[in-house]
């Protein structure tokens, strides 16, 4: 028979099939000699309660499984044998995840929770002991706590009891410093129950207001505080305080009337304080002082004080009655007086020579103002002598009504061509002035002498006609045009045959060929004529038209300037002689036919020569007189409209024109214009008058618009009046701000002038009024007075000489208007700016004359350091984070804030490198499992779960098993959930050898009684039903054996009215030998494998039919057939010697047990075998024991003990019985169908399942 069965499959049917298949009969009674079997042992005598009725029998020597409990039949009496150990486990273990609050100003809890318990199947309540953590009742800090305890019995399995919970501290978010504000807490956190006060700093109170000015905020068990931070606010003082009232003055603060605010009197403009005092707002809200009052401190101002005045004496003596403007004066406190000092009075007649007058200004307080100093002067002759040009000369005389001047110029310079007033007229250079008048003509500006200039060329015109041919004919002419400038092109190279020598150029331009009327007079003399002419082809401006029928060629004939030596009429003569003879080479260039085009030829008698023309540069003019060319002068201009008359006219108003050869005048910038004509630089551009105001030149100074007028033009002289019934305001720009409001019209007096005079008068300087004081307007309703302008030709605040303060000019000097507490006549006396209290804090103080700069030292700052500088400061630190790691060394970390206090803008900030501090935590090693116990012959799996708890299956090397009184655990498990030490010690593995025989029993039962006397043949009977309908019988694997109970108890009441009978199959091998080790490896089944394999299929085969076929347990007995009622089987498995049964297969029993009545028990407390095969367990030495059973080496004995022992071994128990049972309850039915089912497991989980559960409770306990 051959078997492919893989090692799994194999191991399955030998672990557990063979027990599985069998049904348990209800009992088993030896056949023949009509007794019960004394050796025998009753299922039902285990009932200790007597509540189960089993009639049930086990052989002598077979081991029964009682609920969790092993027993041996001994000679008719049941022998506790051993128990198979279950691990223990917790009846009570705290929950995990109670989270447990610290006490308030605490950080650490105390926590108590119930012991645990643990019991054990096999020693009931074990001793609990914790392995981490602390015990119950002690303090624990913050954060996550863990305990563990654990039991362990006596097997060395353990059970753990682990719970977890949480330790949190209420805190608070740390207050927010309010501005300006303090807040002082315990140190450390803010903890629940813990109060912090908040105050405000100087000079700031608390809104809301507190009765002390300190606000208590308490951290609350919620994780809240009671309230937010109150505002500090910066204390006031009042601003209406009669302190802050000076007379003549107002008061200026540092910071408005709020804390530590110093404030000063500042004076109107003309009063100075009377004392230098200042006052401080307070901490109590009070001022310190009475700001000081001002007393008047300025001069009056004296207005429009004259210029010097300038007039003649009359012919009879002193000059007429000399009148001028009065000066006014101006006070700050209104009231003011005018005195002359000296000199004649207003109106008075002057003597020739320099008269001085002097008038002053007073007020009611003394304050006298500077002088106002002029001079009358009188002269003799209003005509005086011009003076001498640039380059040049002026010569003047006398004569009857006054005087003549002629101006003359030196080599290489000329006169202008016209001068400022000529303004077209011609300018020899003389100057006229007659006494009446008292000013030259005409100009009393005497204009400078120019570069002389010479001509840049001269120029005749020459014309000559063709009087055939068809002139209208374009081409024609155009022909013509052509050779004449071809033979002209090639005559200008040869130089007209010699004519020209060679420092002169020659040049024929400007050719025309026009039809026109025949004329035969010469062209005129005139420059603008000669100047138009600038090329070949450009036309003559001015022609006289001829006959249609005539071709007429003009051109012009142009030799250079050049300087002979000679005068330029001598030069001038010699270039038109030049041009004659140029012209003559015309001439003979028609009589030789070179100028026939066409078969036309000129008429030799029309050709002609005009009057030779100096050529200028453009901007200049011919001065016919020397034959130059000569410009205007500065501010005037060439007008060239005329060629035959050029003129030189004034620059209009508006422009200037600085320099001689500018060809135009220049416009004055926007927005400026020009007093006069003629102007001569640009700095006499002034700015115009707006639109709403206006002057007599419409430039500045310039005067509103009165009241009823307007103007919305620039550089206006008058403005428009409004519309009837209308009027406006002063210096209005549009019609529009005319408006319907009657105002009543102006009276004007005897002696009185109208604003608008006035006005006139006011953009006049040293304009002369009969009397100032009667300038007055009477019954003026919504209108303002206005008065005459003080104009002075000497600005005497240009540098400014008041230091930096108001300067007002005047006509001889200048007055200095102090303010902000200077004085002296210039201002030169700084206020007492700096005190003992402007700065605060120890600040210096310096005057810089206008304000007061404090320097302040190092921490304050403001104007009058009066704030304290708030530099960062740490708030309490934080509480730690979670170390990093558990073991082995972590860290941890808190953090601060840097605002307790907040830097302010000026403050310094935290060092960031403090901001948080780190320390070593966990610093003990990790815990960690030690290796797993090592046991001959096992090996292990292991894997880590997502717990962190490693975990180990245990199995044996090939060719080893476990011992059925000894198997491993489903897993040893080591990690956080064991304290990291093996929940069991693993037992070690024996070599596997085969049974020497294997029997199946069959207690069938029939449900009436067997009579003794058939029994021989009953037997006989079913044997022959089983030679030839049973599987095992039938293939000559297996012998059958039948008994009949009971027929031994004649004389005996029985205890049951139906029959049984025991048939029982067995299979006797002939090696035990069966080489697991081969076949795990290499799955090579020997010989002796392969026999046990067939058994055991035979015999499942065979147990299947007897469970399920009637016909082989049926039989007739005196007519009468007996067919089974029911069928249970057993099994049982005959080892060698001193090798202890385990499931089908036997085991040589490995270290840590010893062979006793066909089983390898655990070595008990106390006692140890290291070695394999023994009958006996090691005791240990005096002293010691060990702390677990089944222990296998010396090593073990480790445990302190009080009880004394010898060192005698356990002995070796009765060993005649050789023979185990294994006992499994099965329904009726489905033997094959549980085998098939049981080896589509796991070879594991079956294994295992077998080795720990195979002894199935039949008692349902």
């Amino acid at each position: 028979m051959a078997f492919t069965l893989s090692s799994t499959k194999f191991r399955l049917l030998l672990g557990v099939c063979l027990c599985a298949i069998l049904i348990n009969v209800a009992g088993i009674m030896s056949f023949g000699g009509g007794t019960e079997d004394k050796q025998t042992c009753r299922v039902s005598e285990l009932d200790v309660n007597e509540k189960w009725d089993d009639d049930r029998l086990v052989q002598n020597g077979d081991p029964f499984l009682y609920g969790d409990t092993i027993y041996t039949c001994v000679d008719g009496q049941w022998l506790n044998r051993d128990k198979v150990n279950i691990p223990p486990k917790f009846t009570s273990c705290p929950p995990s995840g109670v989270v447990i609050y610290a006490d308030r100003l605490r950080t650490t809890a105390n926590h108590s929770w119930t012991q645990p318990t643990a019991t054990d199947r096999e020693q009931g309540v074990l001793p609990v002991t914790l392995s981490f953590g602390k015990e119950s009742g002690s303090e624990f800090d913050r954060g996550f706590q863990a305990i563990t305890y654990e039991a362990v019995d006596d097997g060395g399995q353990r059970a753990i009891c682990s719970f977890s919970f949480t330790v949190k501290v209420t805190s608070c978010s740390p207050i927010k410093w309010p501005v300006n504000g303090n807040v002082n807490c315990p140190p450390g956190e803010f903890l629940y129950g813990t109060t912090c006060n908040v105050t405000c700093q100087k000079g700031y109170e608390m809104v809301p207001m507190t009765n002390d000015g300190i606000q208590s905020i308490t951290c609350h068990a919620n994780g809240h505080k009671n309230s937010l931070p109150n505002i500090c606010q910066l204390i006031e003082c009042p601003s209406n305080d009669p302190k802050l009232n000076p007379e003549h003055g107002t008061v200026s603060c540092t910071n408005s009337n709020y804390y530590n605010s110093l404030c000063t009197t500042k004076c109107k403009e003309g009063y100075t304080r009377k004392m230098e005092t200042e006052t401080v707002c307070g901490e109590d809200k009070t001022w310190s002082n009475k700001t000081p009052d001002c007393k008047d401190s300025q001069p009056p101002l004296l207005k429009r004080c004259p210029e010097n005045i300038y007039t003649y004496a009359s012919k009879t003596g002193p000059s007429d009655p000399v009148t001028w403007a009065s000066p006014l004066s101006e006070d700050n406190s209104g009231i003011s007086f005018v005195n002359q000092t000296v000199g004649p009075i207003n109106g008075s007649s002057f003597p020739v020579g320099q008269t001085e007058i002097r008038y002053i200004a007073s007020d009611l307080d003394g304050n006298v103002s500077p002088e106002c100093v002029f001079f009358v002067i009188v002269e003799e002759n209003p005509c005086n002598p011009l003076p001498s040009p640039l380059n040049g000369a002026m010569v003047c005389d006398t004569w009857l009504y006054g005087r003549f001047c002629q101006m003359q110029c030196t080599d290489k310079f000329d006169i202008p061509y016209g001068v400022a007033g000529t303004n077209g007229g011609s300018f020899t250079g003389a100057y006229t002035c007659s006494d009446l008048q008292g000013t030259f003509t005409p100009s009393n500006v005497v204009a400078n002498c120019t570069v002389r200039k010479n001509p840049r060329k001269t120029g005749i015109l020459g014309e000559f006609s063709y009087y055939t041919g068809d002139c209208n004919d374009a081409t024609v002419l155009t022909d013509i045009k052509t050779n004449f400038i071809n033979l002209m092109q090639y005559q200008e190279k040869r130089g007209f045959a010699g004519v020209c020598p060679d420092e002169t150029e020659c040049n024929v331009n400007n050719t025309v060929v026009t039809c026109g009327p025949v004329s035969g007079r010469r062209k005129k003399r005139h420059t603008h004529e000669i100047g138009t002419y600038s090329g070949y082809n450009s036309m003559p401006t001015d022609r006289t038209k001829r006959n249609t029928h005539e071709i007429r060629v003009e051109t012009l004939l142009t030799t250079s300037w050049y300087n002979f030596n000679s005068s330029n009429v001598d030069t001038f003569y010699f270039l038109e002689s030049l041009q004659t003879k140029l012209f003559d080479v015309i001439k003979d260039l028609g009589r030789n036919g070179s100028l026939t085009v066409r078969a036309l030829s000129p008429d030799n008698n029309s050709f002609q020569l005009g009057y030779s023309d100096p050529f200028c540069d453009e901007g200049l003019a011919v001065r016919w007189s020397t034959l130059t060319c000569v410009p205007c002068s500065v501010g005037t201009y060439l007008d060239n409209t005329d060629p035959w008359t050029p003129k030189c006219y004034d620059c209009p108003k508006g422009t200037y024109k600085d320099t001689e050869d500018a060809l135009s005048c220049t416009s004055c910038p926007v927005g400026t214009s020009t007093l006069n004509q003629a102007s001569i630089s640009e700095n006499e551009c002034i700015a115009q008058c707006k639109p709403g105001v206006y002057s007599v030149s419409g430039l500045v100074p310039c005067s509103p618009c009165p009241r009823s007028s307007y103007q919305s033009q620039s550089m206006s002289s008058t403005c428009l009046a409004c519309p009837p019934g209308k009027s406006s305001k002063s210096g209005s720009t549009m019609l529009s701000e005319c408006k319907g409001v009657a105002v009543s019209g102006y009276r004007l007096i005897t002696g009185v002038s109208s604003d608008s005079d006035v006005a006139q008068l006011a953009s006049m300087c040293n304009a002369s009024l009969s009397s100032l004081i009667d300038l007055t307007i009477e019954n003026l309703i919504g209108a303002s007075v206005a008065v005459p302008s003080v104009c002075y030709s000497t600005n005497h605040c240009n540098p400014n000489p008041c230091n930096g303060q108001i300067c007002l000019s005047e006509a001889q000097s200048f007055v200095c208007q102090c303010e902000n507490g200077f004085t002296g006549d210039n201002c030169q006396n700084a206020p007492r700016l700096c005190s003992e209290t402007t700065c605060d804090n120890a600040g210096t103080c310096t005057n810089n004359g206008v304000n007061f700069t404090c320097i302040c030292p190092t921490g304050y700052r403001g104007k009058r350091c009066e704030i304290q500088i708030v530099n960062g400061g740490w708030s309490e630190w934080n509480a730690w984070a979670s170390c990093s790691t558990t073991c082995n060394g972590g860290m941890k970390t808190r953090t601060r804030e840097c605002k307790s206090p907040p830097p302010d803008s000026d403050g310094i900030p935290c060092d960031s490198q403090f901001f948080s501090e780190s320390v070593a935590c966990n610093t003990a090693p990790c815990p960690s499992c030690p290796e797993l116990p090592k046991s001959f012959g096992t090996k292990s799996n292991c894997s880590t779960n997502q717990d962190g708890n490693t975990a180990c299956s245990l199995s044996c090397r090939p060719g080893l098993i476990f011992s059925i009184a000894n198997p491993p655990l489903d897993e040893y498990i080591c990690g956080p959930g064991t304290a990291y030490e093996w929940n069991g010690i693993p037992p070690a593995c024996g070599r596997g050898h085969g049974p020497r025989n294997v029997q199946i029993k069959a207690n069938v039962g029939y449900g009436r009684l067997i009579p003794c006397t058939k029994a021989a043949s009953v037997a006989q009977s079913l044997k022959n039903n089983m030679q030839g309908g049973l599987q095992c019988r039938y293939n000559n694997i297996c012998d059958v054996q039948v008994e009949i109970s009971g027929c031994a108890l004649y004389g005996r009441k029985r205890r049951s009215t139906r029959s049984s009978i025991v048939v029982t199959l067995s299979v006797t091998f002939t090696s035990t030998d069966i080489d697991l080790t081969s076949y795990d490896l290499y799955e090579n089944m020997s010989q002796p494998l392969a026999e046990l394999f067939t058994a055991i299929d035979e015999l499942s085969a065979s147990a299947d039919q007897l469970n399920s076929s009637y016909s082989l347990l049926s039989f007739v007995v005196d007519g009468i057939t007996y067919t089974s009622s029911d069928v249970s089987l057993t099994d049982s498995v005959l080892c060698e010697s001193t090798f202890g049964t385990t499931d089908v297969l036997c085991v040589e029993c490995p270290s840590g047990t010893y062979y006793l009545q066909g089983l390898c028990e655990v070595c008990p407390i106390g006692t140890y075998q290291d070695e394999m095969g023994k009958t006996y367990c090691k005791t240990c030495p005096s002293g010691y024991t060990t702390q677990f059973i089944a222990s296998q080496s010396p090593t073990a004995c480790s445990v302190p003990s009080s009880a004394s022992t010898t060192e005698n071994n356990i002995p070796i128990e009765d060993q005649h019985r050789e023979k185990t049972q294994c006992n499994t309850s099965f329904e009726r039915g489905g033997v094959r169908e549980s085998l098939i089912s049981e080896i589509e497991y796991s070879a594991s989980n079956i294994y295992t399942e077998f080795a720990i559960g195979n002894y199935s409770s039949i008692g349902g306990k």
